[in-house]
């Protein structure tokens, strides 16, 4: 396959996203802030496998063009490939960026049945495959693989993952996603008690958060059992959970029964600015994910001046620094979460240190103005090279 060449040197780098879901989430969020960043060098069109949700109404209200292509069940992953294929014949685009196992199967089939001259790449921001189903998910990924040029990766970590499977290391790229510096920032004394009186947090308690969607993966009920060994020793707190998912009342339930009704609060999705002033309310944020890519919600955090306490999971070691801007554990240990959380909350100078260090990592090495210029230079790159 030959890249298309470009028209006219000047012109814009003509990018489409292909997501499998409009819902928010760390791969939905990395997209928007891309697409409506403002680049002149680029111009984006986001294609969505699924139907209309939060980050298509964003990207449709930020004038980023959207199609909605929704192909739950065979016969609908057919007309959602059909329209994929219009698309991609109709739009002269340099570079066609799929995310996502299944997206990437469609999206790679789709392109090479078009004979499209655009880079095909996949946007690889887990470590994935895997669970139960990962030899299948393997095998279906690396059929599909040899259709594009590669992967661009958020982590070292999920690059090592594929790479131990026999993938050739040449077609891997990594751009660490980046966070708009001036939306998520610490907030000042007035602002933060403002904000935490808004989650009902009592004065001087301090605020633990957890954004994550409420699914197996993310493990929220090693959080929950931890938290609850944080109770009992004593020490107050209020936790409050961002996020929905299938397991929502499951874990209401879990709660309940470790008589965490008055400490945490569910408080399902959020939107916008919403997430920015959770964590500008926060001391510590949480994540005890079984798996990750890069997490955005930490990055989020840690922007907004954020201690971190967190599963040593995937890329998560890329951006935490353990003991300096958190503290890492193993997943799935309840004793260890909750020895983490009470260490910083009994030494609350030390979890100050870790908060204002969070700060200065996040301006140093994932601002989003450095991903926009990563991901500029290689996409034109790419989209001049011969596969």
């Amino acid at each position: 396959m030959m890249t298309q060449p470009r028209r006219d040197e000047d012109a814009p780098l003509r990018v489409l996203h292909v997501l499998a879901s409009s819902q928010p989430g760390g791969t939905e969020t990395n997209v928007l802030r891309l697409a409506t960043a403002g680049s002149p060098q680029l111009c984006h069109h986001v294609l969505f496998l699924a139907p209309s949700g939060p980050i298509s109404e964003q990207l449709s209200q930020a004038n980023v063009p959207v199609t909605l292509a929704p192909g739950s069940g065979p016969l609908a992953a057919l007309r959602a490939a059909r329209a994929f294929r219009r698309l991609v014949k109709r739009e002269a685009f340099d570079v066609v960026l799929i995310y996502g196992l299944r997206a990437n199967t469609i999206g790679r089939t789709v392109c090479h049945l078009s004979r499209t001259r655009a880079a095909v790449l996949g946007g690889l921001r887990s470590l994935y495959p895997s669970g139960h189903k990962a030899n299948w998910t393997l095998w279906l990924d690396r059929l599909t693989f040899r259709w594009s040029m590669g992967y661009i990766s958020n982590s070292e970590a999920a690059v090592e993952h594929l790479v131990s499977h026999g993938y050739p290391r040449r077609k891997f790229w990594v751009i660490r996603q980046g966070v708009d510096l001036s939306r998520f920032a610490p907030a000042g004394a007035e602002v933060r008690e403002r904000l935490r009186s808004t989650f009902d947090v009592p004065d001087g308690c301090p605020v633990l958060s957890c954004v994550a969607n409420l699914r197996p993966v993310k493990d929220h009920e090693t959080l929950l059992r931890a938290l609850a060994l944080v109770k009992q020793r004593g020490i107050p707190f209020r936790a409050l959970l961002a996020g929905d998912g299938p397991l929502r009342f499951a874990l209401e339930d879990v709660a309940a029964s470790l008589d965490l009704s008055e400490e945490v609060r569910f408080l399902g999705q959020l939107a916008g600015d919403d997430v920015a002033h959770l964590f500008q309310a926060t001391d510590i944020a949480l994540l005890t994910s079984r798996v990750e890519g890069l997490p955005t919600a930490l990055l989020e955090a840690m922007a907004c001046g954020c201690a971190v306490v967190a599963t040593d999971v995937g890329g998560t070691a890329e951006l935490v620094e353990h003991g300096a801007t958190g503290l890492l554990v193993e997943p799935g240990n309840v004793e260890a979460v909750a020895t983490a959380v009470e260490d910083l909350l009994r030494h609350p100078a030390r979890l100050d240190e870790m908060r204002s260090a969070a700060r200065r990592r996040v301006e140093e090495r994932f601002s989003l103005d450095r991903m926009i210029e990563e991901y500029e230079s290689l996409l034109a790159r790419l989209s001049h090279r011969e596969v």
